[in-house]
């Protein structure tokens, strides 16, 4: 049993991260999931951000109106 406790992961899920940090003892796991966590986030963001963009320039469009 891995001693770290993912509780949001199904087991098979933290099997994975466990392996994962046990086959890299090097890193830092607190500094290397706060980083993948804020990539996520970034990373969803700028979806969304896109996602409200492209309903805004429709909308110019289709009123003559300057896109963003």
């Amino acid at each position: 049993m891995s001693k770290y406790s993912i509780h949001i992961l199904d087991q098979e899920e933290r099997e994975f991260v466990g392996s994962f940090f046990a086959e890299r003892p090097h890193l830092d796991t607190s500094l290397f999931l706060r980083a993948c966590i804020l990539d996520g986030i970034r990373t969803v963001h700028d979806r969304e951000l896109e996602k409200a963009i492209e309903r805004v320039n429709k909308h110019q469009r289709q009123y003559g109106g300057q896109q963003v």
